[in-house]
C-alpha cells in the first residue's frame, strides 16, 4: 500500500514539475518576444534618425548648390537636375529613394517628403531665400481728413513664364484730390510708371478710359491719369516683376502743404511748404510697407 502511495506521489510531483516548466517556458518566451520587439523598434528608430540626419545634410548641400547657381545665373534652378553636373556631382535622392524638389513662391526652399509610415508622411524643407515680396496690408485713406494717395500690392502670384523669381502683381492706387484752389477744377493729374515689369491693364472704378504707353520699345510701362472726380481707386495689373522692379509716381498738380501719401500702411511722403510739381515718389515693389 505504501509503495503504491509513494508511486502516485512521485507521479504527481513530476506532473506539477512539468506543468511549472511549461508555464515558465511560456513566460520566458513572452519576455524574450517583448525585448525583441523593443530592440527592433529601437533599431528601426535609430535607422530612421540616421536617415533624417543624412537628409538634413543633403538639404544643406543642395541649398548651397542653388546659391552658387543663382550667383552665376541671376535666378534659381527650377529642378534639382539643373544643378548636375556643374554644381552637384550627381542628382541626389533621399535615403528613402524619393526625389528632392525646389519650391518657389514668397519663399524659395528645397523640399523632400519622408515616408516614415504608410499612412503618414513627414515634410522636411530648408529655406534657400525669401524674396521679400509679399502683398501689402491695404490702407484706406478715405477716412483721413487729409491724405492724397495710397499705394498697395494687393496680390502677388508666380508668373507663368517658367522663370523663377518672376511675379505678377495686382497693384492698387487710391487717391483724393487735395490740390490747390487754383487747380481744383482740373482734378488730379499724375503719371504712374513701372520699372522692371510691364503693365497689362489699368482699370478705374470711375470707368474712365486709361491708355497705357511705353517709353521706348514695345512694352507698356506707364500711364497718365486725369480725372474730374475728387476720389477714385485705380487697379493696375503688372506682369513679370522681379525683386528689383519698382514704380515711379509723378504728381503734376501741386498739393496743399502737409498732405501725406501712403505706401501700404506706411507714410512715405508728406509735402512741405511751397511744394512745386512734379512731386516724385519712387519705390521698389519688393520693399516692405509695414511700419518698423
Amino acid at each position: 500500500m505504501n509503495a503504491i502511495s509513494n508511486t502516485t506521489s512521485l507521479f504527481n510531483n513530476r506532473k506539477h514539475a512539468a506543468a511549472f516548466s511549461i508555464i515558465e517556458m511560456v513566460i520566458t518566451i513572452a519576455i524574450i518576444g517583448i525585448l525583441t520587439i523593443f530592440t527592433l523598434m529601437y533599431y528601426m528608430g535609430t535607422i530612421e534618425d540616421t536617415k533624417v540626419a543624412k537628409t538634413k545634410i543633403m538639404l544643406e548641400q543642395i541649398k548651397e548648390a542653388c546659391r552658387r547657381f543663382y550667383a552665376e545665373n541671376g535666378f534659381y534652378p527650377t529642378e534639382i537636375r539643373h544643378l548636375y553636373p556643374k554644381y552637384l556631382t550627381r542628382i541626389p535622392m533621399t535615403p528613402w529613394n524619393t526625389p528632392f524638389q525646389i519650391n518657389f513662391g514668397e519663399v524659395t526652399e528645397v523640399v523632400c517628403v519622408i515616408p516614415l509610415e504608410v499612412s503618414y508622411k513627414r515634410r522636411m524643407a530648408i529655406t534657400i531665400d525669401t524674396i521679400g515680396f509679399a502683398p501689402d496690408n491695404f490702407f484706406d485713406i478715405g477716412g483721413l481728413p487729409k491724405a492724397a494717395y495710397s499705394f498697395a500690392k494687393m496680390t502677388v502670384s508666380a508668373a507663368s513664364t517658367g522663370e523663377t523669381q518672376v511675379f505678377n502683381i495686382d497693384f492698387q492706387i487710391q487717391y483724393k484730390s487735395f490740390v490747390t484752389a487754383a487747380t481744383l477744377e482740373h482734378g488730379s493729374d499724375f503719371r504712374f510708371q513701372v520699372t522692371g515689369g510691364e503693365i497689362e491693364s489699368v482699370t478705374s472704378l470711375q470707368a474712365v478710359p486709361i491708355e497705357i504707353s511705353g517709353l521706348g520699345g514695345s512694352e507698356r510701362t506707364g500711364f497718365e491719369y486725369s480725372s474730374k472726380k475728387e476720389t477714385d481707386t485705380i487697379k493696375v495689373r503688372i506682369l513679370n516683376c522681379k525683386r528689383t522692379s519698382g514704380f515711379i509716381f509723378q504728381l503734376y498738380r501741386p498739393l496743399d502743404e502737409g498732405i501725406p501719401m501712403y505706401y501700404g500702411p506706411r507714410l512715405v511722403l508728406q509735402t512741405g511748404a511751397n511744394t512745386m510739381p512734379p512731386v516724385t515718389l519712387t519705390r521698389s515693389m519688393g520693399e516692405s510697407t509695414k511700419r518698423k
